[in-house]
């Protein structure tokens, strides 16, 4: 969706709206190299960067973001070991241990539809999911195309998709 490739060139789907938008507004934004999730949303708080290109409209950003309307849209699903069983909602999840990003809009909304899971906060996608293929987290919740990717990169073929949150990954621009 978004990256930043081995010679730290802008890249992915949102990277091409941008291009977009500096052709036909005539001006060149300026680009803040990945730093962690939860730290890029420190500083949009504080308004030390002015826009994401791709991220999820949840109720606590809209108290310091403004949103457009959503671009794309993911499933949103759940990550477990290949021996797990389908996870048909977030409540057979309850007291279990899942790994989310820090910040992350999963992080928020998880804890809106059953603030009886126990969070692990980690730093990226790839962190989470090497915590449920360790063992270190029962399962992850993430958007299908960055599991997907991560899954393959990692060799991790003793994982699966095992089931889908209630919510779905919807990406926009914010200001």
């Amino acid at each position: 969706i978004e990256f930043f490739d081995e010679e730290n060139n802008y890249s992915g789907i949102a990277a091409g709206y941008l291009e977009l938008l500096e052709k036909k507004l005539d001006i060149n934004f300026e680009l803040t190299i990945n730093s962690y999730w939860h730290e890029m949303i420190d500083k949009m708080k504080n308004r030390d960067v002015d826009m994401f290109m791709a991220i999820v409209n949840t109720p606590k950003r809209n108290e310091y973001m403004n949103f457009t309307s959503s671009y794309l849209e993911f499933p949103t699903v759940i990550v477990t070991k290949d021996n797990i069983g389908y996870i048909r909602s977030l409540k057979e999840l309850s007291f279990k241990t899942i790994a989310v990003e820090e910040n992350y809009y999963t992080q928020e909304l998880i804890e809106k539809y059953n603030n009886e899971i126990k969070l692990l906060k980690v730093n990226t996608t790839k962190e989470a999911i090497k915590k449920v293929y360790n063992e270190e987290a029962f399962a992850y919740i993430g958007a299908l195309p960055n599991i997907g990717h991560y899954i393959k990169e990692l060799k991790y073929t003793h994982l699966k998709i095992n089931g889908e949150a209630p919510f779905k990954t919807k990406l926009s621009f914010s200001t």
